[in-house]
């Protein structure tokens, strides 16, 4: 069961970065299953997604080095790209809403939104408007 879970993420994961489910993309996406960026980064999304209790923020730290790194080399730059600003995006997240810590949380929102990720921009606004003091 875990196995299916991982796996449907994985794909929806692809498809909200990018894929269109053609033939060459469900191949790609078959072939990146047992890479630990991807991994980490789905393990750090539904953290996130799922407002997991006890979430962990080195997951998503994780994930982002995985990626920085090059773990995947299938990735190309701008899949890699993609992935990274999830993952800044996602880290965001956690440090906003479940460690309270306003300054990362920005940091990591602002590194999403240069990687051109709408969310991270959104995110950015609201946490302007509930803590000004940390956007200046």
């Amino acid at each position: 069961m875990e196995k299916i879970i991982l796996g449907l993420s994985l794909f929806l994961l692809l498809i909200q970065n990018g894929f269109t489910g053609e033939k060459e993309d469900i191949q790609y996406a078959n072939q990146q299953k047992n890479h630990q960026a991807l991994y980490q980064l789905i393990l750090c999304q539904n953290q996130t997604n799922y407002h997991q209790k006890n979430a962990n923020i080195n997951v998503c730290l994780k994930a982002i080095q995985y990626i920085k790194q090059g773990k995947d080399l299938g990735f190309v730059s701008s899949q890699r790209k993609k992935y990274l600003a999830t993952a800044y995006l996602k880290a965001g997240v956690l440090y906003h809403v479940s460690e309270k810590d306003y300054i990362k949380a920005y940091e990591f929102y602002m590194k999403a939104a240069k990687l051109g990720d709408k969310y991270a921009q959104n995110n950015l606004d609201i946490l302007c408007k509930q803590h000004p003091w940390v956007c200046k």
